[in-house]
């Protein structure tokens, strides 16, 4: 019906779309590409020009993907992207455009890793490596560093600044976990004996969970997708843990125990083994299981040693808080939050031995 359409009306139409649903169209018809790339470029100039770079990169002939020079020469046109959309803007408003742009940018670097439109093995390893670069050009460039913060020379290193720092993609990292955990309940012992799922020692329930819908249980073809789409991105967001800088060392440490209290909580241990191989970090489960509790032990501390009043308005007002069941209370104060459940470690610890034994899966 589009390709019917006199241009005039399709630009009208393409003026109520947002640029990934104005970008799928180029992919639906050759005879709408024309008018779609002109929109894209008017309207969305930084994310089109960012997205035609990155489908470079995606494009790449195989002797060239892991070309050193071609790689920073792109990570240094990606910069550049961000430097001219902000050098166009007044110096006031520098800052607050640079970080809109990165975020921009690292939106689209995740858009394409988690739904690429030519899926190759060993995708996610060479956007972490772009990325990487990126990080590395952004840290020894004075100038970028100056539009992204003018004070970042007296900035605390509590918090840096610097493009693709795991933290944000943190989110993801939870919503990955929570969907595993949610996955997880549907498989059942005659799936694993029917050889239909490859992957080892997944949580075994005969039946669905408790008060799951059964309405809305996926198909299996559906958690197979998910679930290779969750450990394609642990591959990348553990190698964005590589310690390229002092500057970032600390605060990538705390970003990992955090993504590891989330994943042993949720059970993912799958998930959490590809992030810490990629990270290059050797895997000590007694050591990552006692970050949970630690956590779980530091709070309760904090909140037994504050003053009683402190107590109640951490809780709650009026001492609802001591009143409230388990369920009511804030995520962050259910026990269940600060626990690991003994079969999570079990998987985990053979899991660890088969990697070091050198079993690979996908």
């Amino acid at each position: 019906m589009l390709t019917s359409l006199p241009p005039e009306l399709f630009l009208v139409v393409l003026s109520y779309l947002d640029f990934h649903d104005a970008e799928t169209l180029l992919y639906v018809s050759t005879l709408l590409r024309t008018h779609t790339l002109h929109h894209l470029h008017s309207v969305f100039p930084f994310e089109a020009s960012v997205t035609s770079l990155l489908s470079s990169f995606d494009t790449l002939p195989p002797p060239d993907r892991h070309n050193p020079a071609l790689l920073t020469a792109l990570a240094s046109q990606l910069l550049d992207q961000i430097r001219v959309a902000v050098e166009a803007q007044p110096k006031w408003n520098h800052r607050a455009c640079f970080i809109d742009h990165l975020d921009t940018l690292q939106h689209l670097v995740l858009r394409r890793l988690t739904h690429p439109r030519h899926p190759q093995p060993g995708l996610e390893r060479r956007y972490a490596e772009l990325c990487l670069q990126v990080r590395q050009l952004y840290l020894h460039s004075p100038a970028l560093r100056l539009l992204h913060d003018p004070k970042y020379r007296r900035r605390s290193t509590r918090l840096p600044s610097a493009p693709f720092l795991p933290r944000e993609y943190i989110d993801r990292w939870r919503r990955n976990c929570q969907e595993s955990a949610l996955d997880f309940p549907v498989i059942s012992l005659s799936d694993l004996q029917s050889g239909r799922f490859r992957f080892p020692f997944p949580p075994i329930f005969s039946q669905p969970a408790p008060g799951f819908p059964l309405a809305s249980l996926p198909t299996y073809d559906a958690i197979l997708q998910r679930r290779s789409r969750r450990l394609a991105f642990a591959r990348f967001y553990g190698a964005l843990f590589h310690v390229s800088s002092i500057y970032l060392e600390s605060h990538l440490d705390g970003t990992m125990e955090e993504c590891v209290r989330e994943a042993l909580v949720s059970g993912d241990v799958e998930s959490l083994l590809e992030m810490y191989t990629a990270a290059g970090r050797d895997i000590d489960v007694d050591v990552l299981c006692a970050m949970v509790t630690n956590a779980g032990e530091q709070l309760y501390t904090y909140l037994n040693d504050l003053p009683s009043g402190a107590q109640q308005q951490e809780g709650g007002a009026d001492g609802e808080a001591n009143q409230l069941s388990v369920y009511e209370m804030p995520e962050w104060l259910r026990p269940e939050r600060y626990q690991v459940r003994d079969e999570v470690v079990l998987r985990l610890r053979v899991l660890a031995w088969l990697r070091k034994m050198g079993w690979e899966w996908d």
